[in-house]
């Protein structure tokens, strides 16, 4: 629906995630903003008419953290670091509890504490990496250059889903709002 509208998208992979050479666990919410700032840098440079972040759930937030302002954001489903890292390690915890030694979310942090990797949700996640995913909030750096939205779709959403399926009907309604924010 955009590419037939003439807009273009230019997606990103921060460092740690995707085909990045950085391993997941190396990463910091530092190192993910500088990313999202040199992406506009370069859309910037190479002649993007108008540049717009989007970001859903926790990306929106780094969207708006790392843009700074550069440029409009559109922040679907927006949720905090501390709430990501925590749907994380209960994941992981929830994992556990029918083994011979179930973990507590308590016990994971203090794994971490000690400077150990902990495994939740095929992330290999350090103390750096959560530490400073756990600091990102929407409130400290929103400003009115934010649009935030709440995408819902049908059924259970893709991030809660084990193995997602192909989901048409959220794909449609997310170009749909996008659209309504570009083209106003």
């Amino acid at each position: 629906m955009l590419a037939d509208r003439g807009i273009g998208s230019y997606i990103l992979d921060v460092p740690g995630t995707g085909d990045t050479p950085l391993q997941f666990h190396d990463a910091s919410w530092d190192v993910w903003k500088k990313a999202v700032a040199d992406g506009f840098l370069h859309l910037n440079t190479n002649g993007a008419p108008k540049i717009y972040g989007v970001g859903l759930r926790l990306g929106a937030v780094l969207a708006v953290d790392g843009l700074l302002d550069k440029a409009p954001v559109i922040a679907i489903n927006p949720v905090d670091g501390a709430s990501q890292i925590r749907t994380l390690l209960r994941a992981k915890s929830i994992g556990t509890q029918a083994s011979k030694q179930p973990v507590s979310m308590a016990d994971l942090m203090d794994a971490l504490e000690r400077g150990e990797s902990v495994e939740a949700a095929g992330y290999t996640l350090s103390l750096k990496l959560v530490k400073s995913v756990n600091a990102a909030k929407l409130s400290d750096t929103a400003s009115n250059n934010v649009r935030v939205v709440d995408i819902t779709g049908t059924g259970s959403p893709l991030w809660l889903q084990n193995e997602p399926e192909p989901a048409d009907e959220l794909a449609v309604e997310l170009a749909t709002v996008l659209l309504g924010e570009i083209l106003k």
